[in-house]
């Protein structure tokens, strides 16, 4: 998993965004609360290419996904980003060639 279990926790992500970046794919993931007592958030989560930060990335470049902020929707997320990785286009060096 490119993202150690401990930091895909309800409590760590409940407290502050998640960033970071693995082989050329950087990832943020941020809870958005929901507005109904009771009912869990929202987990959205983005991933786009090397070198730039979240705020200075294209939004075009950005691919998101929105889960369930529980457990459940956690593993979801993690899974989500594992496919996005796998699906070849962030390889170590690749993002070099679109500046």
């Amino acid at each position: 998993m490119m993202i150690p279990e401990y930091l895909m926790s309800v409590g760590y992500l409940e407290k502050q965004d998640l960033r970071g970046s693995y082989k050329g794919m950087c990832y943020r993931l941020h809870v958005e609360a929901s507005d109904v007592k009771g009912e869990p958030g929202v987990l959205k989560v983005w991933c786009w290419p090397q070198p730039l930060c979240f705020e200075a990335a294209r939004p075009e470049s950005k691919q998101e996904g929105s889960f369930r902020f529980n457990a459940e929707g956690i593993a979801e997320a993690g899974r989500w980003l594992e496919e996005r990785y796998g699906a070849g286009e962030w390889k170590t060096g690749n993002y070099l060639r679109r500046f």
